[in-house]
């Protein structure tokens, strides 16, 4: 099995692909097979970031909160100029579902919520900037906003 991946400049989008491959044998074609192994499990995770972090806004949320220790909703809103409260709640539910982001709720009135990257995150931004001076060198991506 063979991933490739694929990146849409223009809507600064990282696509990860997943692709069989075909062996030919003296004529004979011989496709491979798609086991459960834990190599393919493992790809299948990284596929599964790679949508997520490719979604518009995504890289962006993680970008304001990384400069901040715990960051509101409002906030959030405040500093991505054009993104709906809707989007914006959706994107953090999944960067919370993937272990990413904390979501704090104190019961005070009126009701405040805090987010905050988890040690994960904090971990991948550092990866994600290693994958940006790869890109850059490579003059494959131009990563990350303005």
């Amino acid at each position: 099995m063979k991933w490739r991946i694929a990146i849409h400049a223009q809507k600064r989008q990282i696509y990860f692909r997943q692709q069989a491959t075909i062996a030919c044998n003296a004529g004979k074609r011989k496709h491979t097979q798609m086991s459960n192994s834990d190599s393919t499990q493992e790809l299948g995770r990284i596929a599964g970031i790679w949508k997520m972090l490719g979604k518009r806004w995504t890289l962006q949320i993680l970008g304001i909160m990384s400069s901040r220790e715990a960051t509101r909703f409002n906030e959030l809103k405040r500093s991505l100029a054009g993104i709906s409260g809707t989007i914006l709640s959706e994107r953090l539910l999944e960067l919370e579902r993937e272990g990413l982001v904390t979501k704090k709720i104190y019961g005070a009135v009126p009701p405040r919520v805090e987010y905050r990257l988890t040690a994960s995150a904090r971990e991948l931004k550092n990866i994600l900037a290693e994958f940006g001076r790869w890109c850059a060198g490579r003059n494959l991506i131009y990563l990350m906003t303005n």
